[in-house]
């Protein structure tokens, strides 16, 4: 019959919280990834138009104006 000490269930806890974290920043990074990972603001056009295009955070819109 195995003995389940105090250290035994501290190393638990650790794996435990390790894995827990490692899933936390892959969600985290997925979910940034998902969103554009893009500040609000005018950008180059991506299609490479000489325009600047405004991206809301999440996607490119219709918006555009001259570059400077």
């Amino acid at each position: 019959m195995a003995v389940f000490s105090i250290f035994h269930l501290l190393i638990l806890v650790v794996i435990v919280l390790i894995i827990a974290g490692a899933v936390s920043a892959i969600i985290i990074a997925v979910t940034r990834k998902s969103r554009g990972g893009v500040a609000p603001g005018w950008y180059p056009d991506p299609g490479g138009a000489p325009l600047l295009r405004y991206h809301d955070g999440r996607e490119w819109t219709s918006a555009t104006r001259p570059s400077r």
